[in-house]
């Protein structure tokens, strides 16, 4: 099968002065992300991997170096332009879940479609159907604070996909789970990459998260020193 390139980085730099010196924390990194993957970026904290994940959310750019994603240079757009990327697009899932703690899960998920000025009984639609696939619909009224990490992460899992991204961008989404609660989310996270076709990139340390990959990017001292594709998980629970 003929696979269809979704983001490519093309030698991208990305440089902080630190001290009067350049520092770089990504340097002349290159790599195609074709649609459907389930990839991460792997290696030890200051590799680069959290940077280059903001370069490719249109959180941030690069010194040199082009980064484009459906064939639209990410630089190129001006900061308005790259917002409404994001919002079209780009979907993420954080550590921290980032949930609005005032409002109930129903809300919250709901917040991207608002954003996209859905009308009512489309977004009603869409968020029952992403609260029934991750088996949320008991706690639709339930705040934040009611839920275990499990379910937070859940939710923010039903946030990033309500909207159909074209990616989503997953920044360490175990780290503040346990061991049970992590596997729960990964099996999830494969189910939907493997059902609907989501192209996923994490970006982790996790050993629990490399083994549900389908292919890693190692990063050291912000260069790209490995790229393995599998065509399994290291391991399936």
């Amino acid at each position: 099968m003929r696979q269809e390139p979704l983001l490519q980085a093309k030698e991208v730099d990305k440089i902080y002065p630190v001290g009067g010196h350049d520092f770089y924390a990504l340097k002349n990194l290159s790599f195609t992300l074709n649609r459907g993957e389930f990839a991460g970026l792997i290696g030890p904290s200051g590799s680069g991997k959290t940077t280059l994940l903001n370069l490719l959310g249109a959180l941030d750019t690069p010194n040199r170096g082009t980064i484009e994603l459906l064939g639209e240079k990410l630089s190129h757009l001006s900061a308005n332009k790259q917002a409404l990327f994001r919002r079209l697009h780009i979907s993420f899932i954080f550590q921290t879940y980032n949930l609005l703690p005032l409002y109930s899960v129903f809300e919250n998920v709901e917040l991207p479609l608002i954003l996209l000025k859905l009308e009512p009984k489309e977004r009603k639609k869409r968020v029952h159907e992403a609260l029934e696939w991750l088996s949320l619909m008991d706690k639709a009224q339930a705040k934040p604070s009611q839920l275990s990490g499990g379910q937070a992460q859940r939710v923010a899992i039903a946030r990033a996909m309500v909207k159909n991204p074209e990616i989503i961008l997953a920044d360490e989404p175990t780290a503040n789970l346990d061991s049970e609660a992590s596997h729960g989310i990964l099996k999830t996270l494969r189910q939907i990459n493997e059902e609907k076709g989501a192209t996923f990139l994490f970006s982790t340390h996790d050993d629990k998260v490399i083994g549900y990959l389908k292919r890693k990017i190692t990063l050291t001292d912000g260069q790209i020193v490995h790229d393995l594709s599998l065509p399994e998980p290291l391991k399936k629970r």
